[in-house]
C-alpha cells in the first residue's frame, strides 16, 4: 500500500434533508491522513431540494442524479464514476466518527484479499450496536450481528464476517472490479448480502472494524413496513442465484406465507424464477419447476 490512499465516500439520498447538513460536517471533519479523499452523492429523485441544497452548501461533494429510485442502481453508477482506490458506502441518516477511515484502513493493510471492512455501527447517541456484521439467523433470513445489545468487549477486535452491511463498509476497488455491478433487481435491502456472497464466491474476504466508528439513525430514511417487505421479498430473490434448490422449501417459512400476503409471495416467486433462470443451468430450473409444482396447490388450494 503506497503512502497516499484515494478514497471515494459515496453516499444514496432519496428527500434526505433532514439528515444531509450533520452527515457530510461529520464526514469533512474525519482524519484525512495520507489520504486523498473524494466524496459523491447519488440522488435517487429527492424532491425536497436536497440536490440544490448540498450543491450550494457543500461545493466539494461530486452529485450525481440517478433516473430511478433503485438503490442497488445509484451504487453502480456510483462506482462506476468513482476515482478511489477504495470506495466507502454508507448511509447519510448517520454520523462518522473522526477516525471512521483510518479505521478501515488499519484492517486493510493485515491481508491483500479482504476485499471489503465493514465499520462498528451504532444507534445514534447510544452505546447499543446496530451492527458489526451480518449473519443468518433463520432459514436464509440475515440479521446484524449484536443488534440492540450493548456494546462490550467481544466486540473489540477486528474480525471475519460472513456477510456485511452496506450501511458503513469500504471496498477494495480491485474486489468491485473482479465481483461486478451490483445487482439492480435487488432495489435496496439484501443486496449488501448477495454481493458479500459474490465476494466470497471470488475468493475476497470479509471484515469487520471496531476502528471505524458510525452512528445510525435507525429506519431515519426508510421505513419498517418498506424494510420487511424488501427483505422478505429479496430472500427469494438471494435463493434463487445461490440456493435454487432451496426455493420451494422457502415458501412455509416465508414472512408472507406465515403473514397470509399470498398476492406478495405469488409475484416474488414469479420474478425470482425469472431470476433463476437467468442464473442456473437448465437441469437445476427443471428440478425446481418440479418442486414449486408440486408444492404451490397446497398453497393456493
Amino acid at each position: 500500500m503506497s503512502d497516499t490512499v484515494r478514497i471515494t465516500a459515496l453516499t444514496v439520498t432519496f428527500n434526505g434533508m433532514a439528515f444531509v447538513e450533520t452527515f457530510f460536517k461529520s464526514l469533512f471533519a474525519v482524519d484525512q491522513r495520507d489520504v486523498v479523499l473524494e466524496v459523491m452523492l447519488i440522488d435517487n429523485g429527492s424532491t425536497d431540494g436536497t440536490v440544490d441544497w448540498v450543491r450550494g452548501n457543500f461545493p466539494q461533494v461530486r452529485v450525481i442524479e440517478n433516473d430511478e429510485n433503485n438503490y442497488a442502481r445509484a451504487l453502480n453508477i456510483g462506482i462506476a464514476n468513482s476515482t478511489g482506490d477504495y470506495v466507502v458506502i454508507t448511509n447519510n441518516d448517520a454520523t462518522v466518527h473522526p477516525d471512521w477511515l483510518q479505521g478501515f484502513l488499519t484492517v486493510f493493510k493485515q491481508d491483500e484479499k479482504i476485499g471489503a471492512v465493514q465499520s462498528k455501527i451504532y444507534f445514534a447517541d447510544s452505546n447499543k450496536i446496530n451492527s458489526v456484521g451480518v449473519q443468518e439467523v433463520e432459514h436464509f433470513y440475515f440479521s446484524d450481528i449484536g443488534f440492540d445489545t450493548e456494546d462490550s468487549v467481544r466486540y473489540s477486535k477486528a474480525r471475519e464476517r460472513e456477510y456485511v452491511t452496506g450501511g458503513s463498509v469500504m471496498f477494495r476497488r480491485a474486489c468491485l472490479e473482479d465481483v461486478g455491478p451490483w445487482d439492480e433487481d435487488f432495489i435496496m435491502f439484501m443486496e449488501d448480502v448477495d454481493y458479500s456472497a459474490r465476494c466470497r464466491e471470488r475468493g475476497w474476504k470479509l471484515w469487520y472494524s471496531p476502528a471505524s466508528v458510525l452512528y445510525h439513525q435507525y429506519h431515519g430514511s426508510t421505513s419498517q413496513a418498506l424494510c420487511e417487505y424488501f427483505c422478505t421479498r429479496n430472500r427469494f430473490f438471494f435463493v434463487a442465484k445461490h440456493f435454487p434448490l432451496e426455493l420451494a422449501a422457502c415458501i412455509p417459512t416465508s414472512h408472507f406465507f406465515k403473514k397470509g400476503e399470498l398476492d406478495h409471495l405469488y409475484r416474488s416467486l414469479l420474478h425470482s424464477v425469472q431470476k433463476m433462470c437467468a442464473c442456473q443451468d437448465t437441469q437445476t430450473v427443471k428440478e425446481v419447476l418440479r418442486s414449486l409444482r408440486d408444492c404451490l396447490p397446497g398453497v393456493y388450494r
